[in-house]
């Protein structure tokens, strides 16, 4: 991906989005050949999966995609949504925690959604960097 793709703000055209997923299936096929653990590798590369299916790279959905995967794409997401980016400021805890709620059992696993939303609340976390704006 080219870096002043990944420097640039606002969001990305669809143009830019195909250059994501072209390097992001390029890392995968890296991962593999270094003797990343398989596991690994399919876990990153089915990350945008999604669990209804509407995903990508093949589209995936269900138990079809791996638990690491599942997990790291709700992962993936609440840091995301916790940080400030260009065009928004960081979610607030409670609106990162519902908007994870409204994407559960479309994009995530409803179950793997609870789970970390469990964890936030049992051990008091806070996803959201100091100095973002968003305390």
């Amino acid at each position: 991906v080219p870096a002043e793709l990944l420097r640039s703000e606002g969001r990305f055209d669809e143009e830019a989005r195909a250059q994501i997923r072209a390097g992001h299936t390029e890392a995968a096929e890296l991962l593999a050949l270094v003797a990343v653990d398989p596991v690994m590798v399919e876990a990153f590369r089915d990350t945008n999966e999604r669990w209804d299916g509407g995903g990508w790279p093949a589209g995936k959905s269900g138990d079809e995609i791996s638990l690491a995967a599942r997990v790291l794409a709700v992962a993936n997401a609440a840091v995301a949504m916790a940080s400030p980016r260009s065009y928004r400021a960081a979610l607030p805890s409670d609106a990162l925690v519902n908007e994870l709620w409204e994407s559960a059992g479309e994009a995530f696993d409803r179950g793997v959604v609870a789970t970390l939303v469990s964890l936030l609340e049992a051990h008091d976390l806070d996803l959201i960097p100091e100095g973002s704006g968003s305390e």
